[in-house]
C-alpha cells in the first residue's frame, strides 16, 4: 500500500504528460481508483474527475462517436466510464451527472457500430473486439437509447434492410493529434448478413510496426484504390493529412436503402473523382454497387472486397462469378461488369498478427469520363 500510494502521487504529478485520447482517460481512471481506494485520496479523486470531465468534452463528438473516428475507441471510452460509475457506487461517492450523460451519448454510437454478431465494425485503427464483453458493458451502462441511425459528426453511414447491414466510411480525421492511427479508407464498406460478416476491412495490429502501417492503406479496405495509392495522404510522421472533399446522401424506405457518396482524394495526383453508390434491396438479400471514376483516362484502379476468414470463395462460370459460402451455410453469388480475381488477404480482428483470408478484386483502367464498374452480391440458397 505504501508503494501504491507513492505511485499514485507520482501519477498525479505527471498527468496529463504526453498522453491524449483513450490512453489519457485510462490514466485518469487509474488516478480516480487510487483516490477511492488509498489514503489521502480526495485531492487525487478531484483531480481525476476534473480531467475526466474535460476529456469527455474534448473527445466525445455530438453524435456520440469518438474524435479519433475509431469504433473501438468509442466502446473503450464508454467501458471506462461504466467502470468508474461502478467504483463510485461501491465507494458510496456521489457521481457527477456528466458521467451518466456521457454514457448515454456513447451507448447509441457503440450500438451503431455493431454487426449482427454483436462485435464492432473495423474502421480507422480499431478491431472488432469481444461481442460478449460489448453486450455486457451496454447492459450495465443503463443507457436505453437506440442505435444511432446515422453518424454525421463521426463520418459514417449505415443502412439496414431485413437481416443485412452495410457500413460506409464517409469521413476524415478531425484533428491531427488523433490522426496518427487513422486509415486511408474513404468510401470503404463492411457488409454483414445476420451473424455472418461477408465484406470486411482488414483491421489493425495492436502493436506499432509493419502490419499496422500496411493495414492503414486504402488497399487494406473494401474500397477502390487508384494506382495502388491511398485515397488520403499519410505523411512521414504517420499522420493522415489533407482533407479531400466528401459528399454523400442516403435514402431509405420499406423496399430500398442506399448510400451515394463521392470524394476527390485522387484529383490532385490523377485528376479523378470517385463516386460509390451502394443499395440494399429484396429485403436485404441483394447488395448492388456502382463505382464511377470521372476524369483522366489510362489510370489503373482496383476495387477490393476483403472477405471474412469464415467465408469460402470459389470462382465459377469460367471466372465470371464468385460463389461465397459461410460456415452458417448461408451463401451468396457475386458478379461484376469487369474481370474478377480472387487474391490473398489478411484479417486482423484481435492481437498483433492477422489471419489469412481472401479478397475479391476487380481490376481495370479508366477509359473515359466516367468509367463505371457495377457489382452485385445476391444471397443464394445453397
Amino acid at each position: 500500500f505504501a508503494s501504491l500510494c507513492k505511485q499514485a502521487r507520482h501519477l498525479a504529478r505527471s498527468l496529463p504528460g504526453e498522453l491524449s485520447g483513450v490512453p489519457l482517460l485510462r490514466a485518469y481512471k487509474g488516478l480516480a481508483y487510487s483516490g477511492l481506494a488509498l489514503d489521502d485520496g480526495n485531492e487525487r479523486l478531484e483531480q481525476a474527475f476534473t480531467g475526466i470531465l474535460a476529456q469527455i468534452g474534448e473527445q466525445i463528438l455530438p453524435d456520440g462517436g469518438h474524435i479519433s473516428r475509431t469504433p473501438q475507441a468509442a466502446f473503450e471510452f464508454m467501458q471506462m466510464l461504466v467502470d468508474l460509475r461502478t467504483a463510485l457506487h461501491a465507494a458510496k461517492v456521489e457521481m457527477p451527472e456528466e458521467l451518466q450523460h456521457a454514457i448515454d451519448r456513447l451507448a447509441p454510437a457503440v450500438k451503431f457500430f455493431r454487426h449482427g454478431d454483436g462485435a464492432l465494425a473495423q474502421f480507422n485503427g480499431g478491431q472488432e473486439g469481444n461481442a460478449n464483453i460489448c453486450e455486457a458493458t451496454l447492459m450495465h451502462s443503463g443507457a436505453r437509447g437506440r442505435a444511432m441511425r446515422t453518424m454525421p459528426h463521426s463520418g459514417y453511414e449505415k443502412i439496414t434492410l431485413g437481416r443485412s447491414a452495410l457500413f460506409m466510411d464517409i469521413g476524415l480525421p478531425l484533428l491531427s493529434q488523433y490522426a496518427d492511427r487513422a486509415h486511408a479508407g474513404l468510401l470503404s464498406l463492411e457488409y454483414s448478413f445476420g451473424k455472418d460478416r461477408v465484406f470486411v476491412n482488414c483491421g489493425t495490429s495492436e502493436v506499432q510496426g509493419r502490419w499496422r502501417d500496411l493495414l492503414r492503406t486504402t488497399a487494406a479496405h473494401s474500397a477502390l484504390a487508384v494506382d495502388a495509392r491511398n485515397s488520403c495522404q499519410i505523411d512521414a510522421a504517420g499522420v493522415l493529412t489533407g482533407r479531400p472533399t466528401v459528399k454523400y446522401k442516403r435514402h431509405e424506405d420499406a423496399d430500398l436503402a442506399l448510400i451515394d457518396a463521392t470524394h476527390n482524394g485522387y484529383m490532385p495526383r490523377y485528376g479523378l473523382n470517385h463516386q460509390r453508390c451502394v443499395q440494399l434491396k429484396d429485403n436485404g438479400e441483394t447488395l448492388l454497387g456502382e463505382d464511377h471514376l470521372t476524369g483522366k483516362s489510362g489510370v489503373h484502379f482496383a476495387a477490393r472486397f476483403h472477405l471474412h476468414p469464415q467465408i469460402q470463395a470459389s470462382l465459377i462460370h469460367d471466372g465470371a462469378e464468385v460463389l461465397l459460402r459461410a460456415r452458417s451455410a448461408n451463401g451468396w453469388r457475386f458478379r461484376a461488369s469487369g474481370p474478377i480475381t480472387i487474391e490473398e488477404s489478411v484479417y486482423a480482428s484481435e492481437g498483433e498478427t492477422p489471419r489469412r483470408t481472401l479478397q475479391i478484386a476487380l481490376h481495370g483502367v479508366t477509359q473515359g469520363s466516367p468509367t463505371s464498374l457495377q457489382w452485385e452480391l445476391k444471397r443464394e440458397k445453397l
